[in-house]
Formats: structure tokens, sequence, C-alpha cells
């Protein structure tokens, strides 16, 4: 009987430790993947230049994957019968301006290798050494997301394509800040400026997730 008290303190320090133990949601690395779903949007600068027929449609964003130097995530964004645009999105306006012209530029290598036939072995030369340099910068690619997005992921946007009425690809600017780590919704702003729209207030909530996706996205007249 007189040991039923060290039991019970031994009893109630383990309980109180595995309490503790527990690992904290909060302090979880952030996982971009969970971005990657379907958003139905809102925004009150579109809606109130839209005909009744067009205000019964949605403004959709889809994030489909991560772009090929795993810095930024690629998607779409359409406003009804105002904007339709392929959209990239990063944790810092440094990346976003990295992962912006990385895809530029493989658009532009791709259509010098449709135009002829390289050396094959200093193109699997070239291909070996870019995948070593790959292996070693994803885990600081991953730490920027992990750093810049600490329970409120946060998102510089650039979005490329056509306004309704222009003949021209137009780009600008915008800023996605989810309210958790599961990304489920998210508000933000968004430029454009053939609208008159500077930093106009949006805000979505995703609808379906999905994993990565390798939907075409068209980039500048380019298919990434």
């Amino acid at each position: 009987m007189d040991d039923d008290w060290q039991s019970e303190v031994l009893t109630s320090r383990h309980m109180h430790n595995r309490v503790h133990n527990k690992p904290n949601r909060r302090n979880r690395p952030f996982d971009v993947h969970k971005t990657f779903g379907s958003y139905t949007c809102k925004c009150a600068a579109w809606q109130s230049k839209q005909d009744e027929r067009i205000q019964q449609q949605e403004i959709t964003l889809e994030l489909y994957r991560l772009t090929p130097n795993e810095e930024g995530i690629v998607g779409e964004l359409k406003f009804p019968g105002t904007l339709e645009a392929a959209v990239i999105l990063a944790a810092s306006r440094a990346s976003l301006d990295t992962a912006v012209s990385e895809v530029e530029a493989e658009a532009i290598e791709e259509d010098g290798r449709d135009e002829g036939q390289g050396d094959d072995e200093n193109e699997a030369s070239d291909a070996e050494d870019h995948e070593n340099e790959q292996d070693s910068e994803e885990p600081a690619r991953f730490r920027r997301f992990e750093k810049n997005s600490f329970r409120v992921p946060k998102f510089w946007l650039r979005w490329s394509g056509m306004v309704e009425g222009s003949e021209v690809v137009t780009s600008d600017l915008g800023y996605v800040v989810f309210s958790g780590t599961d990304c489920r919704k998210f508000k933000g702003t968004i430029t454009c400026g053939p609208r008159g729209w500077k930093d106009v207030a949006i805000s979505g909530h995703r609808i379906a997730g999905r994993g990565a996706s390798d939907v075409p996205v068209r980039w500048n007249e380019q298919i990434l």
C-alpha cells in the first residue's frame, strides 16, 4: 500500500509526458503540395462590372504542380468574360522572378531543340549535371517554401494571359495568403492594368484537392 503513491505519481508523469511529447500541428513543416487543387473565388471589382449572365459563372483558380525548378507553383486563373491566364506562385518575390525566368528560358530551349538535333553525348552530360544540381538544391528550395509559409502560407503571384478585348498577351502581379497550412481558404489581391485593377481584393476556398497534375498550361504562347 505504501508504494501506491509512487505508482500514481509515475503514471501521472508518464501521461503528462505523452501529452507534451505529441507533435504540435503548428510546428509541422509546411507541405507545398497542400496548395494543389481547385478553388472557387470572389472578387467585388469583377462582379460589379459584369452582367447577370456572367455573374452566374464563377472565378476559378486551379493549382496543378511545381515549376521545373520547384520554387514555384503552376496553375490557371479564370475571370469569366474578363481574363484567362496561366499563373505562377512563389513564396517570395525573388523566387517568383527566378521561377518565371527559368520557365521562359526553358520554353526558348525547347524551341531550339525542335529546330535541330544536338550532340547526344553533350546532351547526356548536360542532363546528368542538371540532375546532380537538382539533387543538391532540392532541400534548399523546399526550405524556402517552409520559411516563407509558417502558419499562414503567403505567395507572390504572376499571371500571364489574355484580357477580354485585348489582342496581346498581358502579364501582371498578385498576392495570395492562405488562412492556414491546410490551404483550404485564401485572401489576396490582383492587379490588371487593362481593367484598371490595382491590388483589388480576391478571396477563395478549395472545392477539391488533387495530387500533382501535368495539365498543359499556356504561358506566353508556350505550353508548360
